[in-house]
């Protein structure tokens, strides 16, 4: 469908479940626990074409890509 935006909203801290959500087309990934403050903005800013991340988990979410990216250039390089 064009133009839809797809926001989670969850209780799971887990990165390969925020990483997951987004290779599936989320647009935001928002932790319950945060979205008090921050739902409203985080819905209009997605609906304007932005992503967004809780910033409690975008640090761990970056350093496991980055772990995901390096293990596949290992497994590349000895192949």
């Amino acid at each position: 469908l064009t133009g839809v935006r797809i926001l989670v909203l969850t209780q799971s801290e887990q990165e390969e479940n925020v990483i997951g959500a987004f290779s599936l087309g989320a647009s935001g990934y928002v932790l319950k626990r945060e979205a008090d403050s921050t739902l409203s903005a985080v819905i209009r800013a997605i609906a304007s074409g932005q992503t967004y991340i809780s910033p409690s988990l975008a640090g761990r979410v970056l350093l496991a890509m980055q772990r995901m990216s390096q293990r596949g250039h290992d497994a590349r390089a000895q192949g």
